[in-house]
């Protein structure tokens, strides 16, 4: 059985809330990371539009999401906070999770050229 419409629009909200804070930890514009939700809600696209966005997340922003994970997975996350108070930079692990990050940010901006490319 197909999953509806509105079933595949909260996946995409539901994966997109888990993404939000290391997008924007990334450095992203706010903008640029609501894009494809606002998208969504404002345009009420149809369900083939709405498969084509869970593919992009899952075959592009979701292996660049899951390097993410993995780096955030090698210290705890109130080491990670200690850090960012504390203002120490330069760690091993910084470095990964800056890179992961820029990967994932490469990977989101995919959403706005695949939309530009198609409105043409």
């Amino acid at each position: 059985m197909s999953k509806s419409k509105a079933d595949i629009r909260a996946e995409i909200i539901e994966y997109y809330e888990c993404l939000k804070p290391e997008l924007q930890e990334s450095g992203m514009r706010h903008s640029t990371i609501s894009e494809p939700i606002d998208f969504i809600i404002l345009d009420s696209p149809d369900k083939e539009t709405l498969l084509g966005i869970r593919k992009w997340l899952q075959r592009i922003i979701d292996p660049a999401f899951q390097e993410v994970i993995k780096v955030r997975k090698m210290v705890k996350p109130e080491v990670w906070a200690n850090y960012k108070s504390l203002g120490v930079v330069g760690l091993a692990e910084q470095e990964l999770l800056a890179a992961a990050h820029k990967k994932l940010r490469i990977a989101w901006r995919t959403y706005g050229k695949q939309t530009r490319s198609s409105k043409a």
